[in-house]
């Protein structure tokens, strides 16, 4: 189903931006504005602060309360995998949605028929994650799903 929410340019620009190679960018929130009409840029974290543990990514999401309309953020997670005794650095995007239970029913809707939308116009691999309660999205959980895609 589509609400008729259109993807607004900058989103797609910020997006190349955050994924070339010297992004200086840890992650972009996205989110319906308050018309109902067009996904924005709602936020970018730097690389280098908070943001860098995934809890820190948490509470930038968090801060920023889009708990009445929810939001999709774009991460950069950084993590070690055990491969045959080596360990090594790898790097994955992670595209989460997050509309957690207080969020308003007519946000909700849009959130849910706009997200394939807006993911789509990123055109690359990412895990997908979806959470409504920080429970569902604790950095374990995530990890663990990680591991295992790998």
């Amino acid at each position: 189903m589509d609400a008729g929410v259109v993807v607004d340019d900058q989103c797609i620009k910020e997006f190349k931006a955050f994924h070339s190679k010297d992004s200086k960018w840890r992650c972009i929130l996205f989110t319906v504005n308050d018309k109902g009409d067009r996904v924005e840029v709602a936020k970018q974290v730097e690389k280098g602060g908070n943001a860098d543990t995934w809890d820190g990514f948490l509470s930038s999401v968090v801060e920023a309360d889009f708990s009445d309309k929810g939001c999709w953020a774009v991460y950069n997670l950084e993590m070690t995998k055990e491969d045959q005794g080596v360990e090594r650095q790898i790097s994955k995007l992670v595209f989460l949605h997050w509309v957690p239970s207080k969020t308003k029913p007519r946000a909700k809707m849009l959130m849910s028929s706009t997200k394939q939308s807006l993911f789509s116009k990123f055109n690359c691999s990412m895990v997908n994650i979806e959470g409504t309660s920080l429970g569902d999205i604790a950095e374990k959980n995530i990890l663990d799903k990680l591991k295992s895609s790998l």
